[in-house]
């Protein structure tokens, strides 16, 4: 009985080892390590600056005083601002193949949920650990935020392949 069992089980553990040892090719070793990592916005800031102008410039120059005719400017006028945001992602991976950066999407929306802004963003995940969620910023600059805005992640899998120049680690595959 065993040795017509045997004769049954050996050929079929050979098939099932020799299609499970199948070399992927380098596209699809990197969509399989890409369809490992997920990412999450845990917190966001908001970061506003002065933008200089030119007038600014010239004002700095020779320190003297322009005659405005006499009128006070100083709190009427606000300086035009550039604001970033700055999304603290969680990233994990379970691939066993990790990646040293990932692109990812990124989707601006107001408090309706009506989409602003999308783009694609490049995140360094060099220090990213199978298993263990690591936290990453990412400065996503001139954004048109207002309160009530909120934003979303994700590292889209598979990418189509006509879409695929716009994600820098596929960038690697293409033959020069």
């Amino acid at each position: 009985m065993f040795r017509q069992f045997s004769w049954i089980v050996v050929p079929i553990m050979a098939l099932a080892l020799s299609t499970g040892c199948q070399q992927l090719s380098p596209l699809e070793q990197l969509e399989a390590s890409r369809a490992g990592y997920t990412v999450e916005v845990s917190s966001f800031s908001i970061r506003e600056e002065p933008i200089e102008t030119a007038t600014d410039v010239e004002s700095e120059g020779d320190g003297e005083e322009t005659p405005d005719d006499g009128v006070d400017l100083s709190g009427i006028l606000e300086p035009e601002l550039k604001t970033d945001v700055l999304l603290d992602l969680i990233v994990s991976t379970d691939s066993q193949d990790t990646l040293d950066g990932v692109t990812i999407d990124y989707e601006h929306v107001d408090a309706g949920q009506n989409a602003k802004d999308s783009r694609k963003l490049w995140i360094d995940t060099s220090n990213v650990v199978r298993g263990v969620g690591s936290q990453v910023t990412v400065v996503v600059e001139d954004a048109d935020y207002v309160e009530g805005d909120g934003f979303f992640v994700t590292v889209r899998s598979p990418v189509p392949l006509a879409e695929q120049g716009d994600y820098r680690e596929y960038l690697s595959l293409q033959s020069p």
